[in-house]
């Protein structure tokens, strides 16, 4: 019983190392990086972890590696005390290797997965002990590890090859199918690939859809056309719809003293886009200017459309009801 007890230690031992490996790539690096403001000395210890990844993950690997193999070799020794010394090997090799994937890989990993930042939090402090002692057989490693990468060093001048967009979708599937990134933190990186593509034109609002008031209209129709809808800017235009000359905050109506002004003597000039701006460029641009709205003209400098901050931030992350 004692040596089964001991066989069921070691895979316990390995799986360990081997859920730790895993916990430490899954763990929220914001969540960290808060624990470590708010003095947890588990989290000041991941983040010296992280600070030497290649000890960390070497010390990770020998513990896992250990345990294998003391269990192996145990269940070995059972096998033959039980009577099959002739085939110990054999059906220890039949045996164990299910058992060390499910009980030393599978299960530990996928709970370090899913509770990586609960998990980690109680097991930095073992790790931190492993890494001191095994230390002479980590540098070994580490040693022997760099040869190769010595040996293959790149030239002086080479270049590194670039990280392309879809080299970076890759990562993006890797990081989403080990659980470092929800679904959601995904849709919004590849989101963003795609702002350089996207033109203004695409997202806009065009002008027959939007709501707008010529410059001579007064405070009082102002009012009127603002109330029905939630919308905290309204365009202004002189002649026709397509000649915009600005645009009405509706906090500069609500803090008019007096009579309020018409609606061309509160309007602000409005930012001009190109329709073929790209969602990129035009945040960008609101950014610097500013101001959280824009008029959308074409080639001949006409306005087409308008379009918001909300409008273009919706293109990373999703609908938003409120702004």
């Amino acid at each position: 019983m004692r040596d089964y007890l001991l066989i069921a230690a070691c895979i316990l031992f390995a799986g360990f190392y081997s859920g730790s490996e895993t916990g430490l790539y899954c763990m929220n690096r914001l969540r960290l990086r808060l624990g470590v403001q708010r003095g947890s000395a588990a989290a000041r210890a991941v983040q010296r972890m992280l600070a030497c990844p290649t000890l960390a993950i070497s010390t990770m690997l020998i513990g896992t590696n250990l345990g294998l193999y003391l269990a192996t070799v145990l269940a070995t020794e059972q096998i033959r005390q039980a009577g099959w010394a002739v085939h110990a090997e054999l059906y220890s090799g039949l045996i164990m290797p299910p058992v060390l994937l499910i009980f030393a890989e599978v299960v530990p990993k996928s709970l370090f997965q899913h509770h990586a930042d609960r998990l980690m939090g109680g097991a930095v402090w073992p790790l931190r002990l492993s890494e001191i002692l095994f230390y002479p057989l980590s540098a070994l490693l580490r040693a022997i590890s760099a040869v190769p990468r010595l040996l293959l060093k790149a030239p002086a001048g080479s270049r590194r090859a670039p990280f392309t967009a879809e080299m970076f979708r890759f990562y993006l599937g890797a990081g989403a199918a080990e659980g470092v990134l929800s679904s959601f933190q995904r849709t919004m990186a590849e989101n963003i690939l795609h702002l350089e593509l996207l033109r203004v034109e695409a997202v806009m609002t065009p002008l027959v859809e939007s709501v707008m008031v010529p410059e001579e209209a007064s405070g009082q129709a102002l009012l009127e056309a603002l109330r029905p809808h939630r919308y905290s800017r309204i365009p202004v235009y002189r002649g026709s719809r397509e000649q915009v000359v600005g645009v009405v905050n509706i906090l500069d109506v609500a803090m008019a003293e007096g009579a309020v002004p018409s609606a061309g003597e509160l309007a602000r000039d409005a930012v001009s886009l190109p329709r073929w701006t790209s969602v990129a460029d035009a945040l960008a641009q609101l950014r610097r200017e500013r101001t959280q709205f824009a008029v959308v003209s074409d080639a001949a400098g006409g306005a087409i459309g308008i379009v918001t901050v909300k409008d273009l931030v919706e293109e990373i992350v999703g609908e938003l009801e409120a702004w």
